[in-house]
């Protein structure tokens, strides 16, 4: 890189995001029109490749702190794949994102999402090869396990 470069959640269309980046690391960081990407050409240049993931932050309760986020998988590539993870549904009246994923049938997946720190959950794909993911504030569901 040859210069700074400054990344603002809204150029992805979003009001703030959790990012996070490959180093393995598992810090989050949220971004939104505040508190942008600053990336420095010093860091990023060279033989030093710099990859980071950005899921939106989803607000629950209406509260401006209760962001939840879907990270995915965090031992693939591309951790929160279209393939994958297949449907957001998020619903105000329940104060939760419901997600829909698919997979090989009985594979369990290790699922990361950010509620004001990591955490993560393993999820059970259905004979059908499908499951669901409820986030909401403080807890979790998943097919197959409750």
């Amino acid at each position: 890189m040859k210069k700074d470069y400054i990344i603002h959640p809204s150029m992805f269309g979003i009001k703030s995001g959790a990012l996070w980046d490959r180093t393995g690391s598992h810090d989050v960081s949220i971004i939104d029109g505040s508190y942008p990407l600053h990336i420095s050409a010093d860091t990023c240049s060279g033989s030093n490749i710099c990859v980071w993931y950005l899921s939106p932050l989803w607000q629950l309760n209406g509260q401006p702190n209760s962001g939840v986020a879907l990270l995915g998988e965090f031992d693939k590539w591309t951790p929160v794949s279209p393939q994958r993870f297949t449907s957001f549904t998020i619903d105000q009246t329940e104060d939760q994102v419901r997600i829909i994923y698919q997979g090989i049938p009985h594979e369990e997946l290790h699922i990361t999402y950010y509620q004001g720190t990591i955490a993560g959950r393993a999820c059970l794909v259905d004979e059908n090869g499908t499951g669901w993911f409820n986030l909401t504030l403080g807890m979790t569901t998943c097919t197959g396990n409750d």
